[in-house]
C-alpha cells in the first residue's frame, strides 16, 4: 500500500505525492519524491526506472529526496535509520530553504 504525502514548506509551498506502489504494481513501480535540478520542482519518480526524468520538463537531472544533498544535517546514521524517506529539514524547490517537511495524508493502494 502507498501513502499519498504533502510536501509543505513554510514558504507557502505545498504539493501532494503518491509514494509507494500498489497491490498491483508493486514488482514494477515503487514511487519516491525526486527534485529536478533543472526546473526546480518536486515530483514522484519511480525508483525501479534506471534512468528518472523530470515528470515537468523532461531532464534527467533529478535527486531523490534520500540524497544528503537534500537534507540538511542529514548524516550517515540518519539515512541508515530513515531509507526510505526523510520526513523534514528538506530542501524547498521554491524558496531553496531546508524547511520542506513531508506528512502522510492519506493510503491508496
Amino acid at each position: 500500500m502507498g501513502t499519498i504525502q504533502l510536501a509543505k514548506c513554510d514558504c507557502g509551498f505545498e504539493k501532494e505525492m503518491l509514494i509507494g506502489a500498489g497491490r498491483r504494481d508493486f514488482e514494477t513501480r515503487n514511487l519516491f519524491p525526486y527534485y529536478c535540478k533543472e526546473c526546480n520542482s518536486i515530483f514522484s519518480g519511480n525508483t525501479y526506472d534506471k534512468v528518472v526524468i523530470c515528470k515537468n520538463c523532461e531532464s534527467s537531472d533529478v535527486l531523490s529526496y534520500d540524497n544528503p544533498k537534500l537534507v540538511k544535517d542529514l548524516d550517515e546514521e540518519t539515512a541508515k535509520n530513515e531509507p526510505y524517506f526523510i520526513h523534514k529539514n528538506s530542501l524547498c524547490p521554491q524558496c531553496k530553504g531546508f524547511s520542506l517537511m513531508f506528512k502522510v495524508v492519506g493510503r491508496w493502494s
